[in-house]
């Protein structure tokens, strides 16, 4: 008999986020490096952020950043040197956020020059250094990709319908009894069509859906 560990099948609609804001600082060779994470869930939330930063630190010599949001194929990312030589800031800083392997981020790093050049790879191994001890500073959690779709369906089949929901994990937000029954459900993305689907025949194709 062969004793070990049970291997588990990776969920593919669960991904590492950042839940919580964190800050880090170092120093090299006189320049200030200050890190900042934010959880961020949009692009429009994390330039947001960018600006932010900039306005508050108006003195700052550059305020360079990188993003990624979402997870799977719909994920987005940017990375900015902010006036850096090309490859020295963003990227370093979005490397630091991979290698942490998580998402819905803006990791932003800004810097105050302190008079003496680092050269390329000074500046990109300051950049991801602050950068990961941010990132080790922020509290992370799993989130799952969900598709929220709504569902209407004669009473009768409520519990056939709820314990369908239950195997597919899909979570109820919304509902309405009476004498037919809505129901919006957030749905695991990649579930969602046999979640239908089983609804569909369990319901004799009584249900219709309202994405």
């Amino acid at each position: 008999m062969r004793i070990g560990k049970e291997e588990t099948t990776p969920d593919p609609d669960a991904y590492r986020a950042v839940l919580s804001e964190a800050t880090a600082e170092t120093r090299v060779q006189g320049s200030r490096f200050l890190a900042f994470v934010f959880p961020s869930a949009a692009e429009k939330e994390a330039a947001g952020r960018v600006e932010s930063l900039r306005r508050s630190h108006h003195d700052a010599t550059h305020v360079c950043f990188a993003w990624r949001i979402g997870h799977g194929a719909g994920q987005k990312r940017r990375a900015s040197d902010a006036g850096e030589p090309s490859g020295t800031a963003g990227a370093p800083i979005l490397a630091a956020r991979d290698r942490a392997g998580v998402s819905d981020a803006l990791v932003a790093v800004v810097r105050w020059f302190g008079g003496t050049k680092l050269g390329t790879g000074g500046l990109a191994r300051a950049y991801g250094e602050c950068a990961r001890l941010a990132i080790e500073w922020a509290r992370i959690g799993e989130r799952v990709l969900r598709e929220r779709v709504r569902v209407l369906f004669p009473y009768a089949h409520a519990g056939r319908v709820l314990r369908i929901a239950e195997k597919h994990r899909a979570l109820a937000e919304d509902s309405v009894y009476a004498e037919e029954v809505s129901i919006r459900f957030a749905v695991p993305a990649s579930r969602l069509a046999a979640f239908q689907e089983e609804i569909v025949e369990a319901t004799g194709g009584d249900a219709a859906f309202d994405p």
